[in-house]
Order: structure tokens, then sequence, then C-alpha cells
């Protein structure tokens, strides 16, 4: 049995709550999925220990598991991140105790967003759970912004056998990001600049006037050094995956196509996607 939810204003009925904040869903044995996609949901706590599939899309304001113990598949992405930048944290805390809950987890997908958020996570030295996820997919861009998570998540899932990198072109620009870094004492260009500037900002890859701009920005070399990046920090992986759907232009895209079997004889990387004309 599977709930989908969808809508801008999502409310469970009232059979799913123990109380005002908690959906409780402990009492339906043949649930397996339960997926929420929306702008907004509310507070809430997911008490599932049967189902096996969770997707939450939108907002997670906040979203704490309490019980998902069966759960083996997960797909987090936010589309909208607190109120207003100056009071908002990003939900690192709560992104991170949603992972600590996935143990038992086998495949897990995050949206761009969700790994900036991990990002500054890492940056403020934040600790991250171990994972036991055999795949791992996540929807990204090749900017800076993403690659502190990405790499953790890789290093914590000594386990992982498969990677998939899809690229898309929604995430919070980096100066967002960089603000809280500062109400945390911290200063933004050297703590991205450190381990990771070899990755371009959003700035340098986005433009805002269409999505055409930002592939005909994104370079081949950047997506060699997402390889090379997470070939180093996953030794286990066997299969990598490369979802380009149109990233890159159709110089960058033969480059692309030139230049990986040159490093990777020994690893399954397979590109998908075609170049944009």
């Amino acid at each position: 049995m599977s709930i989908i939810i969808i809508g801008s204003d999502n409310v469970l009925p009232d059979f799913f709550f123990t109380n005002s904040s908690v959906k409780q869903l402990s009492k339906s044995i043949k649930l397996t999925r339960f997926e929420i996609t929306g702008q907004y949901y509310g507070p809430s706590k997911i008490v599932a220990p049967h189902i096996r599939f969770l997707k939450l899309i939108g907002s997670l304001d906040p979203c704490i598991l309490v019980d998902v113990s069966s759960l083996t598949d997960a797909r987090f992405s936010l589309s909208y991140v607190g109120r207003t930048t100056a009071e908002d944290d990003f939900h690192q805390d709560m992104l991170l105790k949603m992972l600590e809950k996935l143990q038992n987890l086998e495949n897990l997908t995050i949206g761009p967003i969700v790994l900036q958020a991990l990002s500054v996570a890492e940056l403020r030295g934040l600790p991250f759970p171990q994972l036991q996820a055999k795949s791992l997919t996540v929807v990204m861009m090749v900017v800076r912004s993403v690659i502190p998570a990405l790499a953790r998540l890789l290093q914590n899932s000594p386990g992982l056998q498969k990677i998939t990198n899809a690229l898309f072109y929604y995430f919070l620009q980096d100066a967002e990001l960089d603000r809280h870094l500062r109400t945390q004492g911290l200063n933004p260009d050297r703590c991205w600049r450190l381990k990771y500037g070899d990755f371009p900002t959003t700035e340098q890859t986005y433009s805002s006037s269409s999505y055409g701009v930002v592939a005909k920005l994104a370079k081949s070399k950047d997506v060699v050094s997402l390889i090379k990046l997470v070939l180093q920090n996953s030794k286990a992986v066997d299969a990598m995956g490369l979802r380009l759907g149109g990233y890159l232009n159709a110089t960058e895209y033969q480059k692309l196509l030139r230049v990986v079997p040159t490093f990777t004889r020994n690893k399954n990387v397979r590109t998908r996607g075609q170049a944009l004309r």
C-alpha cells in the first residue's frame, strides 16, 4: 500500500495523527511507501516502522524521523529553505538527524539543496553518521558548495557499490550559504578555497537569465574533477553513472568523452545524456 500526498499545503488525514505533530503510521503494517511532495507540510514527526520507501520533496520545516527502521529506499530534496537567510541554518541539524535514522538504508537519493546544507554542516565540523547504503544518487551541479557534503557522504558509506550523479540546475547561490557561515564566525572564502577551490562557484557556473547559459558556462574539466573526487573518496565503488542531460555544450561534451577513459580504465564509469546545441 502507498500514500502519496501532492500539494502546496499538505495535511495528512486525522487518522494518521496521535497528536497535532506526529504522523503515526506504525499501525498500518501494509503501508510500504510514503511520499509527500509540496512547498510546505508543516512541523511533523514520522513514526512509520513498516515503510520501505520514503520520499520527501519540498519543505522539510521541520521533519523528524522517529521510527523508519524498515526503510530501504529514501529520497530527500528541498525546494524551499527557511523564511529568511539571516535566521536560517538550512536545516543542518535536522538533516543530520534524519541521516542517523537511515541505518538499514540500501538506496539513498539526495537533492542539490540538501547537499548544500550538509556542506555547510561539514564546514562547521558537525559529525556525520555512518551509512550502510549500497547505492547513492546525488542530484547536483558541479559547484564547490555541494562538494564537502558529497565527499563526506562517500567517506562515511564504506559499503557503497554504486553512485549516480545527475546534473541539475536548481540550487542556492553560494552567497546565501556564505552569510550563514559568517554568523558562525567562519571565513567563507577560506572555508571553500582550502579544499574545494578547484571547483567553480555557483556564480561562475550559473546565470539566472536562462538554463542555456548554465550549460555554456559549465566546463568538462569540472566534471572530470568531480569524477576523480568520487573515485578517490569511495574505494569500494565499482560503478559510477553520470546523467548529463545537456549540462555541457557540444565542445565540452566531446572533451569529456575523450578524457574520461584515460583515468577510469579499472572503473565502470558511464555517461548518459547529450550536449546542449
